[in-house]
């Protein structure tokens, strides 16, 4: 699950949470097999010996693979029993003709659509699809993507020590496979709960429409205070 953890803990807004008895219809009982209790002696998360930690983790990755079809199952599950779908994996707004497309994460897809609406509007053919779920990662929905529209933007809202962030690597090695490869940007920004603005995002849809942007640019940066020579 990918979560901005300023904006999920520290502002407030209107949600519309299903009644009681449809979550109670939707959700199995839960039959907790490892239920941790006092004079129950037990150890969770053991140590794995390296003659069994590679075939263990295979599975693990085998479970990964299945995990698609299960949210979307989960998914068409939840939309009968309360009426609602969010698009699963890898939703898109706006996607069909775009000349450019902005993937984004958390919250910022919010901000992101009423800036594809007003571009819209203008005459600009900009487009917004959404990573819901970072693993399982939608790769194949990435690629079919890659193979619609000529340039695509990565907005990361964090850094992880590397030339550009976790979801820009992610989304480049899944078009890594398509025929023609869009030309691709990689956006930070809106690092430490710092606000993403309309604005902002408008300048990235820019970047990408007039070609040629950077792999990586950093959004939003407060420029540094002069250094002063002998300081």
């Amino acid at each position: 699950v990918s979560e901005d953890a300023f904006f999920l803990t520290h502002t407030v807004e209107p949600v519309d949470v299903p009644a009681q008895a449809e979550v109670d219809a939707f959700l199995p009982k839960r039959r907790g097999k490892f239920n941790v209790g006092a004079g129950k002696a037990m150890r969770i998360g053991s140590y794995l010996a390296a003659d069994n930690y590679q075939e263990y983790r295979r599975k693990l990755s085998l479970a990964m693979e299945r995990a698609p079809r299960v949210f979307g199952q989960v998914e068409r599950d939840f939309e009968k029993a309360t009426g609602r779908n969010h698009g699963g994996l890898f939703p898109r707004y706006k996607t069909e003709g775009a000349d450019a497309v902005l993937i984004t994460m958390g919250t910022a897809g919010t901000t992101a659509r009423f800036v594809v609406d007003r571009m819209r509007e203008k005459g600009k053919r900009v487009g917004l699809a959404k990573l819901r779920a970072f693993r399982p990662f939608p790769s194949r929905e990435v690629l079919s993507l890659g193979k619609e529209v000529a340039r695509i933007g990565v907005l990361d809202r964090s850094y992880t020590f590397g030339p550009q962030g976790a979801a820009a690597t992610e989304v480049q090695a899944a078009l890594y496979r398509a025929g023609t490869r869009p030309q691709f940007a990689g956006f930070i920004g809106g690092l430490g709960g710092r606000d993403v603005t309309p604005d902002a995002i408008e300048g990235m849809f820019l970047q990408l429409l007039a070609g040629g942007a950077p792999e990586t640019s950093w959004v939003g940066l407060v420029p540094p205070k002069e250094v002063h020579a002998g300081a």
